[in-house]
């Protein structure tokens, strides 16, 4: 692992204000479901709020491993690893914004509000934003013309495993 892809994999994720969270039910099926971001730490934690009668918390408590899923135009992200329920009140305080309201109109105080952390394990990232984007561009256009494949397309990719 890199300095600079974690670096990268950081700044990346730090883009992002939601993703998908796909975890395994109880049932041995996964579960995918858009999720706001509500904390990236600066030791890769990542936050989300929930309900703590969610059926995610059913899958977590079932199976810890999880998936999260981040894409854009340009950019895609997808890191895996444990997820832990956090019903630490001072925690959720910290971690609250207004925007979560719309999900808890009790505010932070709301008795089912807890958090879902996603320690990452590992994770890969693919980046063809800015002027990687246009070379990006250009090599599937070219590609695309010419009737080819090229070797590989312009733009970043990197792998980070035991964060």
């Amino acid at each position: 692992m890199s300095q600079t892809d974690r670096d990268q994999l950081r700044a990346l994720i730090q883009q992002f204000h939601s993703g998908m969270l796909v975890t395994r039910t109880p049932e041995d099926t996964l579960h995918g479901r858009p999720m706001a971001i509500a904390k990236l730490e600066d030791n890769d934690d990542i936050f989300f709020a929930t309900s703590i009668e969610s059926g995610k918390i059913g899958d977590v408590e079932s199976d810890h491993q999880v998936v999260l899923t981040l894409q854009s135009s340009a950019a895609w992200v997808s890191v895996s690893g444990p997820a832990r329920i956090i019903q630490d009140r001072a925690k959720i305080e910290a971690y609250w914004n207004e925007a979560m309201k719309v999900w808890f109109p009790k505010g932070k105080t709301d008795p089912s509000l807890c958090l879902l952390r996603l320690r990452p394990a590992q994770a890969e990232f693919w980046d063809t934003q800015g002027t990687k984007r246009l070379r990006y561009l250009y090599e599937a256009a070219k590609a695309y013309v010419t009737g080819t494949t090229p070797e590989a397309l312009p733009g970043q990719h990197g792998e980070v495993k035991h964060l």
